[in-house]
């Protein structure tokens, strides 16, 4: 118990002796003489007053340090939070880019007169079509 603690006690003790001596059936009342108090017994009555106190001052500063345990471990969690959250709209944005996607191709083949197909002008052109509807679709790539 901190001084300024015991302090604070002694002052509501001597409140309490005040009033218990003002009750005309309190045991205070018939011990005390003209004089007041003899030594022995104010003694008795804040020994006894500190003991039924000091318990619940040493819960009250066991829930205080708890108190600050807990404000630390959930500052420390809301950090973690802000963090999980960051990585989670990078993730997101990570599978968006790599989420698969349909393009419809160039067909390779021509149609001509009479419903015959007749293959384009080569494998080059073909590319160079496939190329840009993969372009147009958004999708990056690369090679040759």
């Amino acid at each position: 118990m901190t001084d300024i603690t015991e302090l604070a006690q002694r002052e509501k003790f001597e409140a309490w002796a005040e009033h218990a001596c003002a009750a005309p059936w309190g045991y205070p009342k018939k011990r005390r003489t003209t004089e007041g108090y003899s030594e022995q017994i104010y003694t008795c009555m804040w020994t006894a007053w500190k003991a039924a106190s000091a318990e619940l001052v040493e819960a009250l500063e066991r829930a205080q340090q708890r108190i600050g345990e807990l404000e630390n471990y959930a500052e420390a969690e809301a950090t973690g939070a802000d963090k999980a959250a960051e990585d989670s709209v990078y993730w997101m944005k990570r599978c968006k880019e790599l989420e698969s996607r349909t393009v419809k191709l160039p067909d390779l083949r021509q149609i001509v007169s009479g419903g015959r197909y007749v293959w384009s002008d080569g494998v080059f052109n073909y590319s160079q079509d496939v190329k840009a509807a993969l372009t147009a679709a958004g999708i990056k790539w690369e090679g040759e």
